[in-house]
């Protein structure tokens, strides 16, 4: 494994779309776009890396057949256009499909083999189409043009067989009986509401309305309907012709019939207030039933046919992860929003809920936010939780790795964010009030967080505060109206001296003269003098979070926008890493100069174990080259990993050339830049690791001003 990958045991985003194999193997499609994947029946969900997961913006369900695998993908990068993204074995690996449709196709109906119907849509002219492929996804071609029709992009549609579809929409019911070439209004509603069919057979079927409208059933292929109970059903599944189960969000309820639909029996309701959970979806595959649930992730289970049902979701609510810390090179924790605390005892690759709290704290649970935690040695660490809404502050620290969090009274409340350079010394800082204006308080502790005392005053919104040592340390922050945003101490917090640098997110000290910092509104600043003065590395506004460094010369700069930065000579050049994230990115945490960590919303967690990838550029030869040259990589086709040798010659006089290297893939998408820096006039090669990306052709550009080279490369896995 290379690179940065994903490494969560689920998201806790909310469930779009679920869908099982057997009674093991499923998958899910969640609220961030990202499809995770679980083999042991729900227990644990593993997130599917795949290329350009940020052009997810909307996705159709998820379609299978055994282990192949289609989901349509519209919007993002793919903006008038829909791509179909299949899978042969189980989510693995990915391959793009070009349908040429231009528009969005927001559902496939899976048939057989070979033949999946599509709906689609085009919004100019706004027009809905049928669509149908015979060879698994490949090419498709339009099938019934629905001009005229009354259909829109929340119709449902349901193939039976080859040949016989139906799609209902608000009061109209449609059905085709060849193969979607024509379509015939089969039946009128006088309700004009939103409704929901799934057919077992030619001639049975269900029909659920929304509005308090209840479930209706047809025996004769739609043309007539029958109202069979009040309640509104999301889905339907039919073990056989006679017993069913569906799911029901208002309230949440699980049912199940016996004759075919004329009598329902509630067999399970949901009432935890505690844990907001919206059933949408069910399944059954052998002795296994599976409700999703859309809220935080959730899948509940049945193995007794829907006696008793177990919640399989790691988290309590919807929510983000704000802070990552390791204790040693195996123990490490996250926390999160509505008190998500996460633990992994085997270096991040797996990760677990740790309660922290227990019962006396679950009422205040919806306001509760693990702002920070931090390990200052292997043993000891500190916690802060934070109440949103009251003036309290949550102190814990731990002495034994984190086995256990003690709460610490302290007599500071509101505490938004500290900084422990040992067992006993640390800063905290909090928000006070002088006259009119708002400002942050910096206190100090010598004690291990059970007394501070008062030792500063600087600018509100407080985003970030480090030392290096006990003397010297900084603390950004983020005030929209007043400056300076950047404080810098050398006599341990006794004094602090500002410096404006816009609003700064994040400061990393590499030593006492070199640090640097992100700025929301101007990009990356770098000091060499102790923070006397700053200069601009990158400009480059965004929404940066943190700035961390995996050695002296290796970092990372991530933003709230999905983006993760890096420079491999201190800070000098940066380069953007298309990780695919779905979602901001919050924290940035490394272990050791190989091993790090990124975490950020839907209880996203990244992984690296070769420091992202990131290699340096190295030159291979003293003579200096008469002209461009990129070299093909060597070995080609490879997997993992090839070497990219190219040359640069000095151009008009000009020792040094801004160069650019890039991958991309057969339909032009940029996968990653490895060069956009000034070089000298040389002879150059770098390694490329494609560990994350699918088997297929790709291209690598080499660009120099009006200088531009391609090469093709192999990826076989």
């Amino acid at each position: 494994m290379a690179q940065w990958y994903s490494v969560e045991n689920g998201s806790s985003g909310n469930v779009y779309d679920m869908k099982f194999k057997d009674q093991n193997t499923g998958w899910q499609v969640v609220e961030n776009k990202e499809i995770y994947r679980t083999t042991n029946g729900g227990l644990d969900w593993k997130c599917i890396d795949m290329p350009y997961v940020d052009s997810l913006n909307f996705c159709s369900p998820l379609v299978i057949s055994s282990d192949t695998l289609w989901i349509s993908v519209n919007n993002g990068v793919y903006a008038g256009k829909s791509i179909t993204l299949k899978s042969v074995n189980g989510g693995l690996n990915w391959s793009v499909i070009n349908t040429n449709m231009n528009g969005q196709i927001f559902r496939y109906s899976f048939i057989r083999q070979n033949l999946i119907y599509g709906y689609l849509h085009k919004s100019n002219p706004d027009k809905y189409y049928l669509i149908k492929s015979t060879d698994t996804g490949i090419n498709w071609s339009i099938v019934f043009d629905f001009s005229g029709y009354i259909v829109d992009d929340f119709s449902s549609y349901n193939f039976v067989n080859d040949s016989i579809g139906y799609i209902s929409h608000g009061d109209y019911l449609y059905k085709t009986t060849n193969y979607g070439n024509n379509w015939y209004k089969i039946y009128q509603d006088s309700s004009h509401v939103t409704t929901r069919i799934w057919f077992i057979n030619n001639n049975l079927g269900i029909r659920s309305k929304d509005l308090s409208y209840g479930t209706y059933k047809t025996t004769d292929g739609g043309y007539s309907w029958q109202f069979i109970t009040d309640v509104e059903f999301n889905d339907i599944i039919f073990e056989n012709s006679t017993t069913w189960f569906a799911v029901s969000d208002g309230p949440n309820r699980i049912y199940k019939t016996t004759d075919s639909g004329n009598n329902w029996n509630l067999i399970y309701q949901y009432t935890n207030i505690l844990r907001l959970r919206n059933f949408s979806q069910i399944a059954k595959k052998g002795d296994a039933i599976f409700a999703e649930a859309t809220f935080a992730g959730s899948i509940f289970k049945s193995t007794n046919n829907g006696l008793n049902w177990e919640d399989l979701s790691v988290f309590d609510r919807t929510g983000n992860f704000n802070t990552v810390s390791f204790a040693n090179s195996n123990t490490g924790f996250i926390g999160g929003d509505y008190l998500a605390l996460m633990k992994t005892s085997n270096g991040g690759e797996n990760w677990s809920k740790f309660n922290l709290l227990g019962n006396p704290f679950q009422s205040n649970m919806n306001a509760r936010i693990i702002r920070r935690i931090q390990f200052v040695n292997e043993s000891n660490g500190y916690m802060l939780v934070f109440y949103e809404y009251h003036s309290d502050t949550l102190f814990f620290k731990t002495t034994n790795s984190g086995d256990n969090w003690n709460l610490i009274k302290t007599n500071i409340n509101s505490c938004r964010n500290f900084y422990f350079i040992s067992n006993n010394t640390g800063w905290a800082v909090n928000d006070t009030t002088i006259g009119e204006r708002m400002y942050t308080n910096v206190f100090k502790s010598t004690d291990g967080g059970s007394h501070f005392n008062l030792k500063g005053i600087v600018t509100l919104s407080n985003t970030e505060i480090t030392f290096f040592d006990s003397l010297y340390g900084y603390i950004a922050c983020e005030d929209y109206l007043y400056r300076p945003n950047l404080w810098k101490t050398t006599d341990g917090g006794e004094s602090w001296q500002g410096y404006d640098l816009g609003r700064v997110s994040s400061v990393h000290i590499i030593d006492r003269n070199i640090a640097l910092a992100t700025s929301y509104s101007q990009g990356i600043y770098k000091t060499t003098n102790a923070g006397n003065n700053w200069i601009s590395v990158y400009n480059n506004p965004q929404t940066w979070e943190k700035i961390r460094f995996a050695n002296s010369q290796t970092g990372f700069a991530i933003t709230y926008d999905r983006n993760i930065y890096y420079t491999t000579n201190q800070g000098l050049n940066w380069n953007y890493s298309n990780i695919g994230s779905s979602g901001g990115l919050l924290d940035m945490y490394f272990c050791n100069q190989n091993t790090g960590f990124t975490v950020g919303n839907f209880g996203k967690i990244y992984k690296t174990n070769n420091t992202g990838g990131v290699v340096g550029i190295n030159s291979i030869t003293t003579e200096i080259p008469k002209s461009f040259c990129l070299h093909q990589n060597y070995p080609n086709p490879f997997n993992p990993v090839t070497k990219i040798k190219f040359s640069i010659p000095v151009l008009n006089g000009k020792e040094h050339q801004i160069v650019t290297l890039k991958i991309y893939d057969i339909l032009g998408r940029e996968i990653s830049t490895l060069v956009n820096r000034k070089l000298n006039a040389g002879t150059f090669e770098i390694l490329f690791d494609g560990s994350l990306i699918s088997s297929g052709i790709y291209l690598c550009v080499l660009q120099s001003g009006i200088f531009k080279q391609t090469i093709r490369m192999v990826v076989l896995k």
